[in-house]
């Protein structure tokens, strides 16, 4: 195994852990260079984790029409507290932890274990928009979770492909 193929076994090793230890992992994508091109996902399932990596390159190949460096930063830690049915009761508590000049994710249910990114948060009117266009489905919405540069790697990996 080549140190590149092995550095990647070691850190899908660790995210691994982090689904044992708390049964969901963060996963940001970035694209280079894409202008600051970035996805977000939230995975409550490492095996759908490993297959959708593999095919990050062939999807974004696709979806853009250009190959791009991607970078898959894993974090460990979320900081999405508001679950569940998008409705009014939802509405009322994302209103009560968002904070303007913030910026916040409103992710729902893509497919079976996955959340992506439905948009980003930064004014408490779009958090209804969001709510309106997604009532009656499961949501997720919380501040966007920060990483650190150097990446603090009990809590964040970055890997390249």
């Amino acid at each position: 195994m080549g140190t590149r193929s092995g550095k990647i076994s070691q850190s899908l090793d660790t995210v691994h852990k982090w689904f044992m230890e708390q049964g969901e992992v963060f996963i940001r994508v970035e694209l280079w260079p894409a202008a600051g091109y970035t996805d977000y996902f939230l995975y409550t399932n490492y095996e759908q984790f490993v297959q959708d990596f593999k095919d990050f390159p062939a999807y974004y190949e696709n979806l853009l029409k250009h190959k791009f460096v991607i970078d898959v930063i894993a974090i460990k830690n979320t900081y999405l507290p508001i679950r569940g049915i998008a409705g009014d009761i939802f509405l009322d508590k994302a209103k009560q932890v968002f904070k303007k000049g913030e910026e916040f994710l409103f992710m729902f249910s893509t497919k079976s274990n996955v959340f992506s990114q439905c948009g980003h948060v930064y004014l408490e009117e779009e958090i209804k928009e969001y709510v309106e266009e997604h009532t009656g489905k499961f949501c997720i919405f919380g501040k966007e979770p920060d990483y650190n540069w150097p990446l603090k790697e009990d809590v964040e990996i970055k890997i390249r492909w």
